[in-house]
């Protein structure tokens, strides 16, 4: 079997979901920091302490987290000293806590319709520090391919080309820098999500698997969306050699649990189907 997990997001209900995704049997997970404000508090190290008392009770391996983010509609240049900090105290924390691989959302010059040359210096400026405070701590920065956005007609996004991608990737050319490949995201995207997976290939080191229609980013289960998983799969399982994320949005209802007993089961298809079936 391959490693697989799902993002539990750090909310009033972690505890909660993380101790049902025990339950039903997932043995990793990721931890989604994304719109947490634990490291905004000056305790966040008793808080990572605790998180780590709760993964050891569970019996559960945290091998991914995702980096707190901006919002899309705050540009590039804007920067919050506060969310920059909390982004190299998750990256400590996530080395701490073990997880291999830490998911990042570039950030774009929204002006001129998302310039593309100003974006990407934006984007190195902005993972240097990231980089080498990964170095320091031991885990690694996976750049993520963002979502086009149909409201947005005309923008260009850093990173939904996923030639953007290569180049991050490329100028650093270190073992702490890789890519978190969004099966939702590409799914959306004006190419064809094999040949630019395909294209990105072993740069990839972490993956958030979802499905949608095509035109939303829904965070959907693979089970409901139109990604074919089946071709998408055999050609992705033919290079991808790391864990299988799911990053999708769950209940906070009673079927909680038995959404994410299928969750488990989606998730152990999707990454055992055949390279080059």
């Amino acid at each position: 079997m391959k490693e697989v997990s799902v993002q539990i997001q750090h909310d009033d209900n972690f505890d909660k979901v993380l101790e049902i995704a025990a339950k039903v049997g997932y043995e990793n997970v990721s931890l989604g920091f994304g719109s947490s404000d634990c490291f905004h508090k000056a305790d966040w190290q008793q808080e990572i302490k605790r998180i780590e008392g709760l993964l050891s009770k569970h019996n559960l391996k945290c091998i991914q987290t995702h980096l707190p983010y901006y919002s899309f509609r705050d540009s590039a240049e804007e920067i919050d000293e506060e969310r920059e900090r909390a982004m190299l105290r998750c990256t400590e924390a996530s080395a701490y806590l073990g997880a291999k691989w830490c998911a990042y959302h570039p950030r774009t010059v929204l002006e001129n319709s998302g310039d593309p040359e100003k974006s990407m210096a934006f984007a190195k400026a902005a993972l240097e520090p990231l980089v080498k405070a990964a170095a320091q701590y031991g885990t690694g920065i996976a750049v993520e391919n963002m979502p086009p956005y149909p409201d947005w007609e005309g923008y260009r996004f850093c990173s939904t080309d996923y030639e953007d991608l290569c180049k991050v990737h490329d100028y650093f050319n270190c073992e702490e820098i890789g890519v978190c490949w969004d099966f939702g995201h590409g799914h959306m995207a004006a190419y064809d999500d094999i040949t630019a997976a395909t294209a990105v290939g072993k740069r990839i080191q972490a993956t958030h698997i979802h499905n949608n229609m095509g035109t939303e980013d829904s965070h959907f289960l693979p089970s409901t969306g139109t990604i074919d998983w089946v071709r998408f799969m055999s050609a992705f399982n033919a290079f991808y050699e790391g864990a299988y994320t799911l990053e999708i949005i769950y209940p906070h209802n009673d079927m909680l649990e038995s959404y994410m007993a299928h969750s488990l089961d989606c998730i152990n298809y999707v990454s055992e189907i055949e390279a080059n079936r």
